[in-house]
Parts: structure tokens; C-alpha cells; sequence
């Protein structure tokens, strides 16, 4: 994916033998992404959770893994909010810190899981009748 992020002017995402989408990779990230990822090491998860739910209610916590932490954001936040507030990083026992935009990876299993809960919707309503 990364290549094809790197190469490709334009990319068509196949699911099941059919083609979902096709268009540039900011257009697929703006139109299946889920915003920015937020990575924050730190000493204490709990604290460090609890700043970032306060900085961003809307916040999912994706993963933890050997003291770091990803968040899920979505789009229409003020980046330079962020910054601001990540100045103060020690306070909430934040070592380091990284933000990113959706990557093509995330697109493309994003169309796939739409896919798959499709197909379980058509075969639970087929049951259904």
C-alpha cells in the first residue's frame, strides 16, 4: 500500500471481485478515511487517556501496546489546537508523540469491512424472509 500511496496517480480498490473505488489517494482518504491517528507514548495510560478525551471527546481508542497509545480522530479539529496543547506533554506523563492522516492501508480495509457487512446484511435479510 505504501508504494501504491508513493507511485500511483490514481488507485482502484477491488473487494470480492468488484471495484469499489477508484480515484486519487487524497480523494479515497478523504472520502473512506476516519481523520488523523494520534500516538502518544507514555508513562501513565490513564492520564495520558484522560488529556486526550478532554482534547478530543470524540476520541476512540484503537490500540495500546508497550506504553503507547493510539487514538482515532476524526477530521474537523484544529491541528494547531494540538500542538498547543502537547507543549505541556510532561504534565500527563506524555514521552513523545506523533499525529497522521488516514493511510491507504485503513482505506482499503475500511471499503473491505463495508463490503463484508453488506454481504452479512443481504444473507441475514435473505434468512429473515
Amino acid at each position: 500500500m505504501e508504494e501504491a500511496d508513493t507511485l500511483c496517480h490514481r488507485i482502484g480498490i477491488m473487494s470480492q471481485g468488484r471495484l469499489r473505488c477508484i480515484g486519487t489517494q487524497l480523494d479515497l482518504k478523504h472520502r473512506f478515511g476516519l481523520g488523523y491517528k494520534l500516538s502518544v507514548t507514555t508513562t501513565h495510560q490513564e492520564t495520558a487517556t484522560e488529556f486526550v478525551m478532554s482534547l478530543f471527546p470524540a476520541a476512540t481508542l484503537e490500540t495500546v501496546f508497550s506504553g503507547t497509545l493510539t487514538f482515532q480522530i476524526e477530521t474537523g479539529f484544529d491541528l494547531s489546537t494540538l500542538f498547543t496543547a502537547m507543549k505541556n506533554k510532561a504534565d500527563y506523563h506524555i514521552t513523545s508523540w506523533a499525529v497522521n492522516q488516514t493511510s491507504l492501508e485503513d482505506v482499503f480495509l475500511r471499503i473491505v469491512r463495508m463490503e463484508e457487512d453488506e454481504a452479512a446484511a443481504a444473507a441475514a435479510a435473505a434468512a429473515a424472509e
